[in-house]
Parts: structure tokens; C-alpha cells; sequence
């Protein structure tokens, strides 16, 4: 598993994704949706969200 952050015009979001094997080929899906940079600023109370989503 991995984290992917997407940026996007408005806001920054971190997803934790794994890699599967569908049908002989790759794909990633998304195990869970950690949030946007803003929302966990404000429910965790963190200052470096980076950090906070490498954890």
C-alpha cells in the first residue's frame, strides 16, 4: 500500500491505494480516502499533513 496525493485547482487530497491484479492486468484502487489537506488540518489538528499522512 501507498499513499497518493492528488492536486487538484482547489484543494489537495490524500487517498491510501494498493496495486492489484485484475484480469492479467495492473490497476490501483483506493482502500481509503484519508481526506483533503484542509478538512484533516482541521479534524486532527496538524500542521504538516505530509507528514501526518506518512505515518
Amino acid at each position: 500500500m501507498r499513499l497518493n496525493k492528488v492536486k487538484s485547482k482547489n484543494a489537495i487530497s490524500y487517498y491510501i491505494i494498493r496495486s492489484v491484479r485484475r484480469g492479467g492486468k495492473n490497476s490501483s484502487e483506493i482502500v481509503k480516502k484519508l481526506g483533503t489537506e484542509k478538512s484533516i488540518r482541521e479534524t486532527y489538528g496538524v500542521d504538516d499533513v505530509d507528514a501526518w499522512a506518512r505515518e
